[in-house]
């Protein structure tokens, strides 16, 4: 098949730009792409965290479940280790708040949550795979916990009924679109049944208009850890 004109003067653009981009580097100092120089650091990082903090526990890792493939849920990945730490000091919490993680995958978070002084922590999961890899990993570790009323609950969370005593409630990007509206909806929901401050956190936010539009919630902080994501805390 002949080649179009189009083609030919695509193709010579690329080669005059790859050309001068190659005259550029014999003048510059060479630099590595702030991208790419991260990635790196990331790994390393990211390994180091795990040896410190997985100790007892099985979180790490990607994994792909039959229930996460939709077009609104995201593949399993574990919450960074610092992301709870930095949105919630232990000292704000009371013997009567109420933890929920929804999309709590293996459970790290849960496990993190639960060691502060919570009347009940809760995660919230679609893949019963995952939801017995958590209890295990809460079982092992039930010592190290301050908060001993800890459930994992299979459901989609779209379905899954709000506790009208909820004080917190956590998202590390587990899903998005309608099933994402719709768990904020039930949120709201529950807040006009039992009016109460209640604060949001979420980790990695891609969908933060659909808590805005709400009107029910204050933005508090924007958070940047290291080489962490951004992160929001919201409170009604």
């Amino acid at each position: 098949m002949p080649r179009s004109k189009q083609t030919d003067d695509w193709s010579e653009q690329r080669r005059q730009a790859l050309g001068k981009t190659l005259e550029d580097l014999d003048d510059r100092p060479l630099r590595f792409p702030p991208r790419a120089a991260r990635r790196p650091l990331r790994r390393l990082r990211k390994r180091m965290l795990n040896f410190v903090f997985e100790r007892g526990l099985e979180t790490t890792g990607r994994q792909l479940e039959l229930e996460h493939f939709h077009t609104e849920r995201t593949h399993y990945g574990p919450s960074g280790w610092f992301y709870l730490r930095r949105a919630l000091r232990k000292r704000d919490v009371a013997p009567t708040d109420v933890f929920v993680d929804f999309g709590s995958g293996k459970g790290r978070v849960v496990f993190q949550a639960s060691r502060y002084p919570f009347a009940r922590v809760i995660g919230v999961e679609i893949s019963e795979r995952l939801n017995e890899v958590a209890r295990q990993n809460i079982e092992r570790n039930r010592h190290r916990l301050r908060c001993q009323n800890v459930t994992f609950i299979t459901a989609d969370a779209a379905s899954f009924e709000v506790p009208d005593d909820m004080t917190v409630a956590y998202f590390y990007h587990p899903f998005g679109g309608a099933t994402f509206e719709r768990v904020i909806a039930n949120i709201v929901a529950s807040l006009d049944r039992r009016p109460r401050t209640l604060k949001l956190i979420y980790a990695c936010p891609g969908q933060e208009d659909s808590i805005e539009k709400t009107n029910r919630f204050q933005l508090v902080r924007r958070s940047r850890g290291g080489l962490g994501p951004v992160g929001l805390v919201g409170r009604l």
